[in-house]
């Protein structure tokens, strides 16, 4: 692959790379493709290797040009150690991701923010989440794909807050929010705000549907944000209806 690539017109911009090897020699031909892709102003880039592969070069995750990156690792089974991804990423141009395989370190703070600078992000896929001792959970932006537990690892998440701003969200972003309420079942306290429970009003039939989530639930707590008054449409009682003794505060944010 290589060789081709250092053949072409350097002059050349390079739009789109797909690069699929199930058994590669060497680390450093990878860097050197991915690097050369990067510096040729790669547009769209798909990449899956099946192999030992511990780091991706910084500069991917710094590509100013990248408006699609798909991303797949695949590990032999007898090497569990998984590629870490970086703690920020830097695309803004980037508009559709795709991650497989891969691991994030928590920061200093205890927070793991990979994605907030990805304000151009309208396409991404299902998330499958292993984070078999994380305790809370905190969002803050538009949820545009579904949360998959893996292998029920999300049951240690006991505290979770939502802020989904109204004039942002798209039209799956009611049904996602509501697949995040159904995958957090096991949850003790909810915190939410006032423009998150707007749009999961926008899910169809949503007070007639049957809602089997937050059984466990101590705790509703609901921050009023721009003066709105959805508190009076029935959707704090739907969320509290498994758990009718849980305490209840509102306040103002």
């Amino acid at each position: 692959m290589f060789k081709i690539l250092s053949r072409r017109d350097s002059s050349a911009i390079l739009h789109t790379l797909d690069f699929h090897r199930y058994a590669i020699r060497t680390r450093h031909r990878v860097k050197l493709i991915i690097n050369y892709a990067v510096s040729h102003n790669v547009r769209h880039l798909d990449i899956y290797l099946k192999c030992r592969f511990e780091q991706f070069p910084r500069c991917l995750f710094s590509c100013c040009t990248l408006t699609s990156l798909k991303l797949s690792v695949s590990l032999p089974q007898m090497y569990s150690k998984r590629v870490c991804f970086p703690n920020s990423l830097n695309l803004p141009a980037s508009t559709s991701l795709s991650l497989k395989s891969f691991c994030f370190r928590v920061g200093d703070d205890g927070r793991v923010e990979p994605f907030s600078t990805l304000n151009n992000l309208n396409t991404s896929f299902e998330i499958e989440l292993s984070a078999p001792s994380l305790i809370t959970f905190n969002f803050k932006g538009i949820p545009l794909q579904k949360l998959r537990r893996s292998n029920g690892n999300l049951s240690t998440v006991k505290h979770v807050s939502f802020d989904v701003d109204n004039w942002l969200y798209r039209a799956a972003t009611p049904l996602v929010l509501l697949n995040w309420l159904v995958e957090l079942a096991s949850i003790e306290s909810l915190t939410i705000t006032s423009t998150t429970l707007q749009a999961l009003s926008l899910v169809p039939d949503l007070l007639k549907s049957e809602f089997s989530s937050l059984c466990n639930l101590k705790l509703l707590k609901v921050k009023k944000k721009y003066s709105l008054s959805v508190l009076d449409d029935g959707l704090v009682e739907f969320l509290l209806q498994n758990s009718p003794s849980a305490e209840v505060k509102i306040v103002d944010y």
